[in-house]
């Protein structure tokens, strides 16, 4: 039975032509931050996995929250050790609030019983309170109102939503109906400049994907009326079929735009149109089934996207997911990173062109969580790319030096750059001719990449020195 992944559909649903390869689009540079000290997993029931505050990514845990210094690269023990947390989330508009949400367990058999479902810390992490006026359910997604920094919603058991609209400190379920709700986790997200309306992704009942729409009454906001079924599943005759919603994303730049990862699909709703930016069936190994978790929409160019997820299995390929053209071509990445199954859990916007990829890898029966820090091509320097076919290098692998040549490419000067796996630059180097030696005999053994850029054209080669 397929299931991991929430999504929404609309009155209408739009199926692009996707030309697959599954080679390494070669574009992104990833440096390496390495597992989180010991085993633990990440938050495998919330929709937020991860968040990004004053040089630290923040990640959940079932053995509280840690963080890694993106400059140092240091994992820390970020608090609530030895509690399971589902999800945890950055408040948009005032600095430092971060929300957790804690499993709740209160067998005192359990190695560390949890009663307290909600956390906050309003000093960016360094210390954490529970919340006394949480309603007594799992806290999985939130979402705060527009223009209205105190009014939070989170996405509690199944399609309930729970409300607070004093900044977090007390809860009231949706409609004063009580908890109880049954099925998936749901998911939530408002439009930036929407305060009125929320938006829901859930998968219910079983087998019934779609994407809902909650006017919020203006007087009383914990009041959600006027349900309506955007983008219906297949059991209302919509064309979501069951592929359940797993993350919501919206963006200031990019409008009434909702970006759904999805069970086995990535797509965008836009006031009534649903368009699969990235569908795969079952079965296939060039276009994995992938429930789509991690989601980034380049600021600079909408058309390019990435995103990641991870196989309803045990043994995992690599899944991140490059596309610049809306879909139209999708890349995958291929390199596991010494990740023996890498499940892509979130994805974080960090600035200056980077995100952070956060990857559960479940080996002998344990979990581990590393951490990525992916920096894309940016999309101007792509619109010059040139065909990789055009640069050849030989020998790859190799031991001392490489040749580099150029068929059919005209260029005025030669710019190469050797990075590792770390994203730290090795070498540096320029050439007027049409071939250029390169000693790499001095470089550890393991895998670079070459960022060749020819007069104001660039493309990029995976090499390994051996």
């Amino acid at each position: 039975m397929k299931k991991n992944i929430l999504i929404h559909k609309f009155c209408f649903l739009v199926v692009l032509t996707v030309g697959f390869h599954s080679s390494l689009a070669q574009n992104a540079i990833f440096a390496d931050h390495g597992f989180i000290p010991g085993f633990s997993s990440p938050a495998s029931q919330g929709a937020q996995t991860a968040l990004y505050n004053d040089q630290y990514v923040f990640v959940a845990t079932d053995d509280g929250i840690w963080k890694n210094n993106i400059n140092t690269r240091e994992w820390t023990e970020a608090g609530l050790r030895g509690v399971t947390i589902n999800c945890i989330f950055k408040h948009p508009t005032i600095a430092n609030k971060l929300f957790a949400g804690g499993y709740i367990n209160a067998d005192p058999n359990f190695p560390t019983p949890n009663r307290a479902p909600l956390y906050i810390s309003n000093n960016g992490g360094i210390s954490w309170t529970p919340v006394t006026g949480s309603v007594n359910e799992n806290y999985y997604c939130f979402a705060v109102r527009p223009d209205h920094p105190n009014h939070i919603y989170a996405n509690v058991e199944g399609q309930n939503i729970a409300i607070s609209v004093d900044g977090g400190n007390n809860w009231t379920f949706m409609n004063n109906r009580g908890g109880g709700s049954l099925g998936y986790q749901s998911i939530i997200a408002f439009l930036p400049n929407n305060a009125n309306k929320i938006f829901q992704g859930a998968e219910a009942p079983l087998d019934d994907a779609w994407l809902g729409r909650y006017d919020i009454n203006i007087t009383n906001p914990i009041m959600l009326e006027n349900f309506t079924k955007i983008v219906k599943g297949q059991f209302t005759g919509g064309p979501w079929e069951n592929r359940r919603p797993n993350k919501l994303m919206t963006y200031n730049f990019t409008g009434n735009t909702i970006y759904v990862g999805q069970e086995g699909a990535l797509s965008k709703v836009k006031d009534t149109v649903a368009t699969y930016i990235y569908r795969a069936e079952e079965g296939q190994t060039e276009n994995p089934y992938s429930y789509i978790k991690g989601i980034w929409v380049d600021p600079l160019d909408t058309n390019h996207i990435i995103f990641g997820g991870g196989l309803n299995n045990i043994t995992q390929p690599m899944q991140v997911y490059e596309t610049y053209n809306e879909g139209r071509t999708v890349y995958r990445y291929t390199d596991k990173f010494g990740i023996e199954n890498p499940v892509i859990c979130d994805m974080v916007e960090l600035g200056n062109n980077r995100i952070a990829v956060v990857i559960s890898d479940k080996t002998s029966g344990n979990y581990r969580v590393k951490l990525l820090v992916m920096q894309p091509e940016i999309i101007t320097a792509l619109r010059n790319k040139i065909s990789e076919e055009q640069v050849w290098v030989s020998p790859n692998p190799s031991n001392d030096v490489i040749r580099l040549d150029y068929k059919n490419a005209t260029f005025s000067s030669l710019d190469v750059k050797i990075f590792n796996l770390f994203g730290h630059q090795v070498y540096e180097g320029s050439s007027e001719s049409e071939t250029k030696l390169i000693d790499i005999s001095h470089l550890d053994n393991g895998v670079y990449y070459l960022k060749i850029k020819l007069g104001d054209k660039v493309v990029s080669k995976k090499i390994s020195k051996i």
